[in-house]
């Protein structure tokens, strides 16, 4: 059963809680990328934003008696900028794009379109097989003394049984959740719960996907991410409480 996500006006805020937000197209098997040859044509296309390349060697481990069979799976190729914020990743079943700068969705589509137009233009990809959008939030709350204070930034119907003082008490250490559900045109995925970084401090993970598999041609693909992006603010705007909009909009 497909979200019923109220609509909301769009905002652009001060600032936010997105450690990455990822634009992902998988096509069928492209083997001129994954071969030893280094795709020089692509690169001449998007080496001004993204000078700095690494390349990855893929390996699948089989284990069979006490051998070790390994079997290549070809190169993938990353593509960073100089402050390493943006990343394109070539691959021979994808392209993506990934930031740690998100500012604005504007900005984000030209950037992807960008690479994705230098990926059309020197591969001739097949129609695509999945058209991704995703942003991963992490949300850090001030002034939180019991699990029930999360109540404030996250909203009660998300958070679930860990938002009630009488049922669940201190500590919680670990409290993820997954939803996939059909959201047309596609689907939705979504990742939450408290959960604690390697110093122990706690965030709330808001990690939404939204997809579909398979499209009519390369066309599809912008309108595709025009409303991706829409269900996925959308969502975001339902899941969260009056805190954290005030911090969004630059309050304490």
């Amino acid at each position: 059963m497909p979200f019923k996500i109220p609509a909301c006006d769009h905002e652009v805020f001060k600032r936010n809680f997105l450690s990455s937000v990822i634009c992902q197209i998988k096509v069928q098997p492209i083997f001129r990328i994954a071969s030893d040859t280094p795709p020089a044509d692509f690169q001449d296309k998007i080496r001004k934003q993204y000078p700095i390349v690494k390349k990855e060697r893929a390996e699948q481990v089989e284990v069979r008696g006490g051998d070790f069979r390994r079997t290549s799976l070809g190169n993938t190729w990353r593509f960073l900028s100089e402050d390493h914020l943006w990343q394109v990743t070539l691959d021979s079943a994808f392209i993506a794009l990934e930031t740690k700068n998100y500012k604005s969705f504007t900005e984000f589509r030209k950037k992807f379109e960008e690479i994705y137009d230098a990926f059309v233009t020197t591969y001739a990809p097949s129609r695509p097989e999945r058209i991704g959008l995703r942003y991963n939030n992490l949300i850090r709350a001030v002034n939180i003394r019991t699990i029930s204070d999360w109540t404030k930034w996250i909203k009660p119907e998300l958070i679930g049984l860990i938002g009630s003082d009488s049922l669940i008490q201190e500590p919680v250490t670990h409290d993820f959740k997954e939803l996939q559900t059909i959201q047309e045109p596609g689907q939705l995925g979504i990742k939450h719960g408290l959960l604690r970084d390697q110093e122990k401090s706690q965030f709330y993970l808001i990690d939404i996907d939204r997809y579909i598999m398979g499209a009519k041609n390369q066309e599809e693909t912008s309108r595709f991410l025009a409303k991706f992006n829409e269900d996925c603010f959308n969502f975001f705007m339902w899941a969260i409480g009056e805190e954290c909009v005030k911090w969004l909009r630059g309050g304490k």
